[in-house]
């Protein structure tokens, strides 16, 4: 197999230099917009910014200016979601990177989009709703929206009727209009009121005697297929008051949300940075680490089913190969330390009124413009690798069924895992035993994937084993999930 290197420059789309604009509505703009520009501004680009009135009018005007745009090497979007419509972004597939991600707000950032996403990935012919619902609770919880499955959520309640429900507004934010009821005062929930429904979490791990949740900051840099990095400095939102189970009216002693309970204690108090909290849970930190992680790479997995169906309705192969975006998704544990994913918010508040958290999210801006905007040519490693796998693995394969876009896909991660070092692997994900690569290979077939898809993915769990040879040999492509991974599993023989 041969890599034709000029298709694959992936270098500054102006030839000369790294120019770059930000995109925002007037009304939305610009509170973080320093952030971002400085972090491309340290690696040597020149941006610019465009504020316009609304979003017909922000389209409109690309429409008219494809050129100028396509000549921009990165394109920041400051908007709350999409910058463009469905036709921009056909024009400007495979050419300046950007931010946003087609879909992201329908797939993942709305409650009730969520939740059927995950919902419609799982199922297939012949699966129950308990199944379904089996296949979501490994990281996350049921989900039912209303008014829609009233009927499955009333049999529910009668099935359960010491179980409490937490009700969440299809449009709410920082924790506003959410509350609790029993299992009888769910049934008499309003039947025309569209409300995302959950089982509540009775039993979570508690310290100090408060609830806390967790913001995971991760960067999506391809949805079809899936490729995402986990960032380590997030960070843990804490209740301001005791937990209490039995009081269910109190949103400070069952909401994690900083705007609830920081009219009660300062930002600074409520919130720790990800490593105060790994070292509260001492030797148990790494393992309970490895499963958020897992959880958020098999959650992100299961909606690229989703994407890609979505894709395929745009015409001429559309695969939004230029798009990355960064989610801040919540996760909070159980009494047992098992990690449960809330949600995934689609634009993750990065402007903090405590200093601490403001330095992490400067970090994070900084180390996304490093990873994403790498023009070195990796070509020759990826052949040096792909043969490598050949030889060595099970794989035993000439690789003839490789495409085009699936090498564009390796040469991308190639250039990504140049920058890898303060980051986290998601998806291909980095497995040391039989028993993690069963896990996943289960998931793919609960997915349904296309037979074609699940011989890539095996061929990147390939390419994975051998990053981590390059990582502990060479020292080369290492991440962080590499280090904790041999810690977790010594035995490996990946780690020997």
């Amino acid at each position: 197999m041969t890599v034709e290197q000029t298709r694959f420059q992936h270098g500054p789309t102006n030839g000369v230099s790294l120019t770059g604009v930000l995109l925002a509505i007037k009304k939305t703009c610009c509170w973080f917009f320093e952030k971002r520009k400085q972090a491309h501004v340290d690696i040597g680009f020149k941006m610019d910014r465009r504020l316009y009135g609304n979003n017909s009018q922000l389209n409109t005007n690309h429409l008219k200016n494809t050129a100028w745009l396509k000549s921009q090497d990165t394109v920041l979007c400051l908007n709350r979601y999409e910058c463009w419509n469905e036709r921009t972004y056909r024009l400007m597939e495979g050419k300046s990177r950007t931010n946003r991600i087609l879909y992201a707000k329908d797939i993942w950032a709305t409650k009730s989009g969520f939740c059927k996403t995950l919902k419609d990935a799982i199922r297939k012919p012949g699966t129950t709703e308990e199944e379904v619902v089996f296949w979501i609770k490994k990281y996350s919880f049921d989900c039912l929206i209303l008014p829609k499955e009233r009927k499955r959520l009333n049999k529910l309640a009668v099935e359960q009727p010491d179980s409490k429900w937490i009700i969440k507004p299809q449009a709410s934010q920082a924790g506003h209009a959410i509350f609790l009821c029993d299992s009888q005062e769910v049934r008499t929930l309003s039947k025309s009121k569209e409300y995302l429904v959950q089982p509540y979490l009775n039993d979570p791990y508690l310290i100090d005697h408060r609830k806390f949740d967790m913001r995971i900051h991760i960067i999506v840099t391809s949805v079809a297929p899936l490729r995402a990095y986990l960032y380590p400095k997030g960070f843990v939102r804490f209740a301001a008051l005791p937990y209490n189970k039995e009081n269910a009216h109190n949103k400070s002693s069952f909401l994690t949300n900083v705007s609830v309970n920081n009219k009660l204690i300062p930002t600074d108090k409520l919130t720790w940075q990800f490593h105060q909290f790994l070292k509260y849970l001492g030797d148990k930190g790494d393992e309970v680490f490895s499963n958020i992680v897992k959880s958020i790479g098999m959650m992100l997995l299961t909606t690229e089913k989703i994407f890609t169906e979505k894709y395929k309705r745009m015409g001429k192969n559309f695969k939004c190969r230029n798009c990355y975006q960064v989610l801040g998704v919540d996760v909070i544990l159980d009494s047992n330390l098992k990690p449960y994913i809330i949600e995934v918010n689609g634009n993750p508040t990065m402007d903090f009124t405590a200093d601490k958290l403001n330095r992490d999210a400067n970090d994070l801006h900084h180390d996304v413009a490093k990873l994403i905007h790498n023009f070195g040519d990796v070509s020759e490693d990826l052949i040096d690798d792909i043969e490598t796998i050949s030889e060595t693995d099970d794989v035993q394969s000439e690789f003839n069924w490789v495409d085009d876009d699936m090498l564009d896909y390796l040469l991308m991660s190639k250039k990504e895992q140049q920058n890898l070092e303060p980051w986290y692997k998601l998806y291909p994900p980095t497995l040391h035993t039989e028993e993690q690569e069963e896990e996943w290979s289960a998931l793919i077939e609960q997915l349904n994937l296309p037979e074609l898809r699940r011989k890539f993915h095996d061929m990147l769990i390939s390419l994975e084993k051998q990053r981590i040879r390059n990582c502990l040999n060479d020292k080369k492509e290492c991440s962080l999930d590499v280090k904790y991974g041999c810690r977790l599993n010594p035995d490996s023989n990946l780690c020997s």
